[in-house]
């Protein structure tokens, strides 16, 4: 009886242990983008604990709740930023920003305006309550214009805000804001990267 059963056991796994040496399927690597590395100059953070101390807040930027990484901007936000602009790199203004629904359902779209150093850099509509990574070129001249050592004067104007009873209006949500530029393979073999 002993043997009749592992007989039985024996051809009753036999399928089992055929299937698990069949080939298996074989998944091509999907196509890779290249790295693309980024040099990054004071680049101002809602909710850091700290900021560079390159950063000054002039006007228009909210105080930053506990453990939010963003902040309220109003109408006409204004911050100055460190940069060395020695080098004739293309540096660019890197901003993200979310649209707040809350805002736009009351006002429609928002356009804004980003201005460095005096000098309009860049245009967004912002036509939906979400998160917005915008990206402008900026001339190395106009970030030398700076000179005096105060920093890269950088701007964001909003045409249309939610007005607040108590105080200034509510613009858009900014997470971060600051310059920064792509390394080209030169700069890497000599180690600017940051």
């Amino acid at each position: 009886m002993a043997a009749g059963m592992r007989l039985r056991l024996g051809l009753a796994t036999t399928p089992l242990l055929l299937a698990g040496c069949a080939q298996q399927p074989v998944f091509s690597v999907p196509p890779q983008r290249t790295a693309q590395e980024f040099r990054v100059q004071d680049l101002f953070r809602a909710g850091a604990p700290t900021q560079p101390p390159g950063i000054r807040l002039v006007s228009g930027i909210r105080p930053t709740g506990i453990g939010l990484d963003w902040t309220w901007t109003t109408d006409h936000a204004a911050l100055r930023l460190a940069l060395d602009p020695q080098s004739n790199a293309r540096w660019d203004l890197d901003a993200r920003i979310t649209c707040a629904g809350v805002v736009l359902d009351k006002t429609g779209p928002q356009h804004l305006t980003f201005v460095v150093n005096g000098e309009t850099v860049g245009k967004a509509t912002l036509d939906a309550a979400r998160i917005w990574n915008l990206r402008f070129p900026v001339e190395p001249a106009l970030l030398r214009a700076a000179g005096s050592g105060e920093g890269v004067l950088v701007e964001i104007l909003i045409d249309r805000t939610l007005p607040d009873a108590g105080g200034p209006p509510f613009g858009v949500l900014l997470h971060e804001i600051g310059f920064t530029h792509e390394l080209s393979g030169a700069d890497q073999k000599h180690g600017v990267a940051q």
